[in-house]
C-alpha cells in the first residue's frame, strides 16, 4: 500500500477506511480464503499462505477448545458465565464500536452462547 511514503493526513485516510469497512470475520482464515476463491488446494496448489495458515489456524483452534473445556462441559456453563457476558458484551460495544453508520460489533458477537 505504500504506507511508508504516504503524508500523514494520508495514512490517517486510509486508516479510517480500514476501519470503517473491517469486519471481524476477516479475521477467519478460512472465511476469507473462501470467499476470496482461494480456498482450493487443486485450483490454487502451492499457495503456502493458505496452506500453513490453515494448518495454523485449526492448531490455535484445537489448543482453544481443549483449554474451554476444561472449564465448561456444556452451553448452560457458557451462558451462565458473567465474565464471558461481559467481556463480550465490551468487546462488542467498545472494542470494534461503530463507524460513520456501520454496525456496532462489526461482526463480533452481542452474546457467546456456546
Amino acid at each position: 500500500l505504500g504506507c511508508s511514503n504516504t503524508k500523514k493526513s494520508g495514512k490517517h485516510e486510509l486508516t479510517r477506511k480500514c476501519n470503517e469497512r473491517y469486519s471481524v470475520h476477516f479475521s477467519n482464515i478460512k472465511r476469507n480464503l473462501k470467499e476470496r476463491g482461494v480456498d482450493n488446494p487443486d485450483k490454487l496448489p502451492n499457495y503456502y499462505y493458505r496452506d500453513d495458515g490453515v494448518r495454523l489456524w485449526d492448531a490455535i483452534e484445537a489448543y482453544v477448545r481443549s483449554i474451554l473445556d476444561l472449564f465448561y462441559t456444556d452451553d448452560i456453563d457458557v451462558q451462565e458465565d458473567s465474565e464471558i457476558r461481559d467481556w463480550t458484551n465490551e468487546i462488542h460495544s467498545f472494542g470494534f464500536p461503530a463507524f460513520h453508520g456501520g454496525p456496532m460489533g462489526r461482526g463480533f458477537p452481542k452474546q457467546i452462547n456456546t
